[in-house]
This record gives structure tokens, sequence and C-alpha cells, in this order.
């Protein structure tokens, strides 16, 4: 569907303006009706390029800021709020008819609004790269596995239920930009392993079990004033998390053994994260501000040529979870970095 074509409604964010994406309401997510895709009220009249953004798990767009500094660039910026996320959790997050908040039983479900973003982008704009940050990096690679051609010949045509398209897809992404990407479960392998396979137990029997919950430190920090008092919906981004539930857990694990096996994706690749990781459990205040708090920086190098054989990894000093948001110096490495990327991938 053409941008002119989607309903265009006032967004909460100043300057943007929100489009919502009808989606099809599956049994395993009631009431979960629609997506969002988010842009600058005026769009670039000359970009040809464009950057769609995809938010991590009790997240949403709202770094307007660094949406502003991609459009500095060249680059037309959107954003996709996906279903039971952000957006479209609102008026109210909790009314029984609509959605159960990040609940997703299968990460697969979601392939369908990201699609029908990229196809309206592609209507407009010559190149495209998804940037995931968090578990939006996880999904965006898992989606991009779905219509990019194999990058080598040993790799079967179809694996996995997924259809493999031999040569580029026009709902696969130009590039891939991932911003401290959830490859793997953070814990101790006793945790990954034993604790894993009991939870997907409970997620065939209690599917909306809830299985955990974040650690408040990471989101406090972001709204505290020395850390640059990001502007937080606290409505959609709760300071303490959506609870995780059983069936959505056992459906990133799903993925991240996928992905262990090797992806193989023909696609550039660059995968942005912190230079170091700090406790995930009660970190100290530095640990939060300079470091990633949430996931194991190892991990996302570990399994980067997983990804793809030609992935670039790059570690930004000073960086926090979501590198956007970390304090001035480490934010200007991380867009200079992830823009030249760009420049040299989307011509």
């Amino acid at each position: 569907m053409d941008l002119s074509q989607l309903a265009l409604i006032d967004d909460i964010l100043p300057d943007f303006v929100s489009r919502p994406l009808p989606v099809r309401v599956t049994d395993a997510m009631p009431g979960a009706d629609r997506a969002t895709l988010v842009h600058h009220r005026e769009l670039l009249p000359d970009a040809q390029r464009a950057i769609l953004y995809l938010p991590g798990y009790s997240d949403y767009f709202f770094q307007s800021q660094h949406a502003r500094d991609w459009r500095e660039h060249g680059f037309e910026f959107f954003a996709l709020d996906m279903r039971a996320q952000g957006r479209n959790l609102l008026p109210d997050p909790d009314a029984p008819d609509g959605p159960l908040p990040e609940y997703v039983p299968d990460l697969r479900i979601r392939h369908e609004e990201i699609a029908l973003a990229m196809d309206t982008l592609r209507r407009r704009y010559d190149k495209i790269a998804i940037l995931g940050h968090s578990t939006g990096g996880l999904q965006a690679v898992m989606y991009t596995y779905r219509y990019t051609p194999v990058a080598h010949p040993s790799v079967r045509a179809e694996r996995g239920g997924a259809l493999r398209y031999r040569t580029p897809h026009r709902l696969a992404p130009d590039a891939l930009i991932l911003n401290s990407p959830w490859f793997d479960l953070n814990e101790n392998v006793a945790k990954r392993t034993l604790g894993t396979s009991l939870i997907s137990a409970v997620a065939r029997i209690e599917p909306r079990q809830i299985i955990s919950g974040l650690d408040p430190a990471y989101t406090e920090d972001l709204v505290a004033q020395e850390s640059g008092r990001w502007n937080i919906d606290a409505r959609i981004k709760p300071i303490d998390g959506f609870p995780m539930r059983a069936a959505t857990f056992a459906s990133i694990r799903a993925a991240h053994r996928r992905l262990a096996r090797g992806l193989n994706l023909d696609v550039a690749t660059l995968i942005c994260h912190s230079a170091r990781s700090g406790a995930n459990s009660k970190p100290t205040p530095q640990e939060v501000a300079t470091s990633d708090v949430v996931l194991n920086v190892k991990d996302m190098v570990r399994l980067a040529t997983a990804v793809s054989i030609n992935a670039q990894t790059y570690a930004i000093e000073g960086g926090k979870h979501d590198l956007a948001l970390s304090a001035p110096e480490a934010r200007k490495i991380y867009l200079r970095r992830i823009t030249d990327f760009a420049e040299l991938t989307l011509y």
C-alpha cells in the first residue's frame, strides 16, 4: 500500500505522525489488530534512502532526536511499533479487549507488519535498511532470513519452514543495522539450557504464564536528569517493564537456537554494541550509564558470523544498552558509525 493511502493521525511525539497498519488478528493474540508506522510530519522531498526502526521488548519509538540525526544525513526515518507493543497498546494497556502487552507466542507473527511496512516504503524509496534494537534486532534478523537469498550454495533453498529466495526479494532490506541485538540469553549455562527447557514446557500448557520481569535500573536511568531525562511514556514503557510470558520467551529462545545454527544472510550487516557489559541485576549507576546492563555483548560478537559471514561488529566505548540513548560522546560515535555504514551500503 502506498504511504498516502494509510490513515494519518497526530503522534504522541511532537512533529511526528502515526499511520496505523491493520494486521490479521490471530487466535493466539486476540485484540492485536494493528501495528503503527511513525515518521516525521514533513518527509524529506528528495530522499531515496530510508531507515526502518524496530524497537526492543517493552519498548516503543521515542528517540526523536535520533530520527532527526538520520534525516540530517539525507535518510528518511520510519519506526514501526509492532502489534502488542508501544502505541498499539494505547489508550489503555490494561484494557480487557486490547492486546496483552508484548505477548507474542511466535515472533514470526510480526513478520506481517514488517512486510507491510517494507512494501509501503519500497513504493517510495530505492534503498532501505532495517535498524533493530535488542529484541527488535533479533526480529530484524529472523525477518530478513525469510526474504534474503542464501549466501552459500550448500544452504538448501528451503529450511525450517522459511521460504528462501535465490534472488533479492523486494520485501528484504538492503542492509541490516543492529543496535545491541538480543542473540542469546544473558544467564548462566543452567538457565540457558535447563531453564529454557522448563519454561518451554510451561509455555505449551500455560502460554501466558508470567515467568520473569525486568530490572528497573536501566529504565530508571533513562528518565533521570543526569541521563538526559528522555521523555518516556510510562504507560507503554513501564519503569519495571512489561512481564515476560512463557510463550514469548519460548519463541525468542527458538529464534536464538535457529540463529546459532547459522543463517548465512547475504546482506550487508553491522552489529553495534557497548564496549562492555555490566551486571544485569542490581547494576551500579556507573554500569548503567556506561555499559550494557541488559545483554552480554560477548554474545553479539560471538554470533555475528551466524547472521552473515560478512557481518561487521563495532564496540562503542561508554555505550548503553540502547546506544542511541548513551551519553553525548558515545552517542556521537555510534551515529557516525551507522551513518557511514549506511552511506557505503545504501547507494
